[in-house]
């Protein structure tokens, strides 16, 4: 699992894509991304829906590590997409971390977003770390965290394990918090 591994650019929108379900073929408009890479078609997925934009008009910058606030900000606009229902903020909620004037504008609303919907449970004295590297376990925590708060669970997210009874999705704790 390596889930202290740096996630990319790439990897976190082929994660989105699959997690869309869409699987459709799709273009799209960088240079830098060729339709032998396993993530073609998830990047012009995510550029036609407005999940992602490039690093610049021509370039996706597929190998960067994607940080802590462009996380964020895929995150939201898959939300908008999906579940619009549930992108709501309010302005104040990021204002009173330490590293709150590090947060580039375009991030600022993500944050809000993730942080009222609980996907991003800090302590308001907390760092944000906008521009950390976003390593494997965290996106797995962010993305249960998003199908807790802000998808809810549906009957295909339910999986069992052979040596337990009933469904994963009856009991979770994440930082001390019991979910049925």
């Amino acid at each position: 699992f390596g889930p202290n591994t740096t996630l990319t650019r790439a990897m976190i929108v082929a994660i989105l894509y699959r997690w869309s379900g869409d699987g459709g073929s799709y273009s799209n408009p960088f240079t830098d991304v060729y339709k032998s890479d396993y993530y073609y078609d998830a990047v012009g997925w995510a550029k036609q829906n407005g999940v992602v934009y490039g690093t610049t008009e021509t370039q996706f910058s597929h190998a960067k590590p994607v940080t802590t606030e462009q996380f964020f900000a895929f995150l939201y606009r898959y939300a908008l997409k999906y579940h619009p229902d549930k992108t709501d903020y309010t302005e104040a909620s990021i204002t009173s971390h330490p590293d709150y004037s590090s947060v580039l504008e375009y991030a600022r609303p993500s944050f809000r977003w993730a942080k009222q919907h609980h996907i991003l449970q800090l302590a308001n004295t907390a760092y944000l770390s906008p521009q950390a590297s976003m390593l494997r376990k965290n996106v797995a925590l962010y993305i249960t965290r998003y199908s807790l708060q802000v998808k809810g669970f549906d009957e295909e997210d339910r999986f069992s394990f052979a040596n337990l009874t009933g469904y994963f999705s009856q009991k979770i704790i994440i930082d001390d918090v019991f979910y049925q």
